[in-house]
């Protein structure tokens, strides 16, 4: 009896252990640091675009003039994440967009100069690549779900 009981609380104890370091690791794993993002990163617009509901592409194919619009706001465009907070969007044809940008863990808060928020979240982040998804209003489904970031 005494034997099953010390099996018991052994076993018990263990999954306490396992659940804590599961939980820890997670927590580690869900935590992005400002410097982890920090530097230049370029859209991947193919894989942006491939992301792209059908419907809506096949909408986008059909207007060769906004297809071509979509083009010259993705292709080539960059983005920089610097130490002290400023970010800047740079499009291929020059047009550069300045904000600001913070973290809240995985949440991306970009605040344009109206001091509009534009909150996305990061779904994956390497030293090479970022994804992020914008996070809308329930219901909303955004234009493009995810965009593809690869770092210079």
């Amino acid at each position: 009896m005494l034997a099953n009981k010390i099996k018991r609380d052994i076993r018990r104890g263990q999954l306490i252990f396992l659940l804590f370091i599961g939980f820890s690791v997670q927590c580690v794993v869900a935590q992005v640091r400002k410097n982890d993002i920090e530097g230049i990163w370029t859209l991947d617009h193919l894989n942006t675009y491939a992301g792209i509901a059908l419907d809506i592409k096949q909408q986008l194919d059909t207007t060769a003039t906004f297809r071509s619009k979509i083009d010259e706001l993705f292709v080539g465009r960059k983005v920089l994440f610097d130490p002290s907070g400023n970010y800047r969007q740079i499009l291929q044809n020059g047009q550069i967009t300045d904000a600001k940008w913070d973290l809240n863990g995985r949440i991306l808060i970009i605040t344009d100069p109206q001091g509009f928020e534009h909150t996305q979240r990061i779904v994956e982040l390497t030293e090479a690549i970022m994804v992020i998804e914008p996070m809308l209003l329930q219901g909303v489904r955004p234009f493009i779900p995810r965009y593809f970031f690869i770092k210079n």
